[in-house]
């Protein structure tokens, strides 16, 4: 369903939706804003402080089904993670293209 996708922003909507009925603890969501889209993932009663390497491997999962599916090296304009770091890795920060904010209030 997502890569059969002719539209990133259709295969992030059925990501959202197949998120729901395939992972009980985390809740993918998507939205356009002004042209600019939007991704959040909710932890559904767990407690998300403690849990960084499952939402980091999250966060490299999506970014590498985006590239997939529409072939292009695409990179994040910002990108946040509740749990808390000094700093973002230089693994991050090739892969992604980007400094992460930690400690935010949101992913």
């Amino acid at each position: 369903m997502i890569a059969s996708s002719h539209q990133l922003s259709d295969a992030l909507r059925n990501a959202a939706r197949y998120s729901q009925i395939n992972n009980e603890g985390v809740r993918l969501r998507f939205s356009l804003k002004g042209g600019i889209a939007v991704i959040a993932l909710d932890y559904v009663d767990v407690d998300r402080r403690v849990d960084c390497h499952h939402i980091e491997f999250l966060l490299v999962t999506l970014l590498r089904i985006c590239r997939h599916v529409t072939n292009c090296p695409l990179s994040p304009l910002r990108l946040k993670t509740k749990h808390f770091r000094n700093g973002t890795p230089t693994e991050f920060r090739v892969f992604f293209g980007i400094d992460i904010e930690f400690g935010a209030n949101a992913d």
